[in-house]
């Protein structure tokens, strides 16, 4: 069973109605400063605690080991990204080490943190050590 330990958690305003979507990875919308979903490989604030609608407070953990929803079959240990729709899934090969910019160059990617139990399917609930970084 997935559990959470909180460490850093930031409240923002959610851009959305985000009342569905509670561990999926959001990110700051750049033009209202609010949290939306994030998408496939864009760079996540951290992972949504609660089930805000538009409008209303938001609760992000930043850092710690939190729940958050797989994309796919995931194995335990294994560095996540951002998938589609605020989900995670494995990483893939490393490149471009050291590279910087506003979206990362081909084949780079934003590390949200590492699994720290596994999924066997699409929509699962598991446990990620939230610790963002770029490869």
């Amino acid at each position: 069973m997935a559990t959470y330990r909180e460490v850093l958690e930031v409240t923002f305003i959610a851009g959305a109605d985000l009342s569905a979507n509670r561990f999926a990875a959001v990110r700051l919308d750049s033009t209202t400063g609010r949290v939306v979903l994030a998408g496939a490989n864009e760079r996540a604030l951290g992972i949504l605690q609660n089930t805000p609608a538009a409008g209303q407070p938001a609760t992000v953990m930043i850092y710690g080991i939190s729940k958050a929803v797989a994309a796919g079959p995931i194995t335990a240990g294994s560095p996540v990204i951002c998938a589609a729709n605020g989900r995670v899934q494995a990483a893939g090969t490393f490149h471009n080490h050291g590279a910087s910019s506003s979206n990362p160059p081909t084949g780079q990617q934003r590390i949200l943190g590492f699994a720290l139990t596994g999924a066997t399917a699409t929509g699962q609930v598991i446990e990620v050590l939230l610790a963002p970084f770029e490869f």
